[in-house]
């Protein structure tokens, strides 16, 4: 069976759990990651889709849930925060930027031995703000556009 990850998922109002239902529907066993027990115990129960706990923030927690993984044919980085009460100091702004880029980049790297033995793809959602940017979510703004810039 084809195996799915989707960081930030676990929300069921989200794009994340969309994805995953939606993956789940075409056959794919699909994790789904919250920052939190609390947050997975909102995860709705489907049959295909299971939830972890990640902090995409945490380089060693991100190298040991795809290291426990044997196959992985698809990576879709939802995982993202915005918090316009803290991104406008240095440690909000570099929290956010940790998250939603630097986490992205966290879960690629420790996907991609797995996604290429597989022919796996990696799918990086992004923001209508990393086009034309937020006054509120400085943080949030840039770090998606980061997401988004082509090679």
């Amino acid at each position: 069976m084809k195996q799915a990850v989707v960081t930030g998922a676990a929300s069921p109002e989200g794009i994340g759990w969309a994805t995953a239902v939606g993956l789940a529907e075409d056959g794919y066993d699909v994790i789904v990651t919250g920052l939190s027990e609390a947050e997975l115990e909102r995860t709705p129960r489907h049959p295909s889709i299971r939830g972890v706990v990640l902090d995409v923030g945490d380089t060693t927690a991100v190298e040991d849930l795809f290291k426990r993984l044997s196959r992985l044919d698809a990576l879709v980085n939802c995982a993202g925060m915005a918090d316009p009460s803290r991104e406008f100091t240095p440690d909000g702004f570099a929290r956010t930027v940790d998250v939603n880029l630097t986490g992205t980049l966290r879960c690629c790297v420790a996907a991609r031995p797995l996604l290429h033995e597989a022919k796996g793809s990696i799918v990086n959602v992004a923001s209508m703000y990393a086009i034309f940017g937020s006054s509120i979510t400085p943080g949030y703004a840039a770090s998606k556009a980061g997401v988004t810039q082509p090679k």
